[in-house]
């Protein structure tokens, strides 16, 4: 027989608090007994048994046998255990579907943040550049003359370090003399550009990289929304294939 510890340990893995544990346990080796000596059996306070009786009673563990004008708590067929975790086994069954949606969520490691000022737009850009690797596809969809108004300074420290990462970038910009002046150069900024038809006009710049994307409204005061839903970043992607197979190279 195992020794009294791992009979303890063995209804508390069951469902049972330690104190319940050693209470039951103690109930199955004493019988109908007092309150007192259950205490000393269980190494429970008697001020505590009361409290875990009633609990264990809740769950069909413990009934009273009635000596007398007395009450005696006695301990329920161990069989009892086996049927509360079938209980417990088919309750939780049937949150599984709920379980599973949460799940799934969580897979889609969904979020959106909204951050405000020219201090949270460059933290997001930053924290692009950090997630990017070697081989990465980047891909920006914008006005420059438009973009680089809002910290034209950083815009240019921030292209400088995305050259040190060896991206497949793909650019499309709104038509302007900038733009004309990055499709010239795109080979010293390692990158293809595409330029939209005149006329067309972009609210925000976009970038999309792996696994997020990064979008700022070329409007005042200064937003930036991250976005790093799977489903949501790959849609953008599928757009952006979309315009950039649309413009002649």
């Amino acid at each position: 027989m195992q020794n009294r510890a791992s009979l303890q340990k063995m209804l508390t893995q069951a469902g049972l608090s330690d104190h319940e544990s050693a209470v039951y346990l103690a109930m199955l080796e004493l019988g109908s007994t007092t309150i007192l000596k259950l205490a000393r059996q269980s190494g429970v306070k008697r001020t505590t048994i009361y409290h875990v009786i009633e609990s264990l009673k809740a769950k069909g563990l413990v009934s009273m046998e009635e000596r007398g004008f007395k009450q005696f708590p006695v301990a329920e067929n161990p069989s009892r255990l086996e049927r509360m975790l079938d209980e417990q086994k088919n309750a939780l069954k049937s949150f599984f579907p709920e379980l599973e949606a949460l799940y799934s969520l969580r897979g889609n490691d969904s979020i959106i943040r909204y951050h405000s000022g020219v201090e949270a737009m460059r933290s997001a850009y930053d924290e692009l550049l950090r997630d990017l690797r070697g081989g990465d596809e980047y891909c920006v969809i914008g006005d420059p003359e438009r973009w680089s108004h809002f910290d034209k300074s950083y815009f240019k420290t921030f292209i400088e370090k995305r050259l040190r990462i060896d991206l497949k970038a793909k650019v499309i910009l709104v038509a302007s003399e900038t733009a004309e002046a990055y499709k010239k150069t795109e080979k010293n900024y390692r990158e293809e550009v595409r330029i939209l038809p005149a006329g067309t006009t972009i609210d925000a710049n976009m970038a999309i990289a792996p696994r997020k994307i990064v979008i700022h409204p070329l409007t005042h005061p200064v937003t930036t929304i991250v976005i790093e839903t799977a489903a949501v970043v790959q849609m953008q992607k599928n757009l952006f294939k979309v315009i950039w197979d649309s413009l002649p190279s």
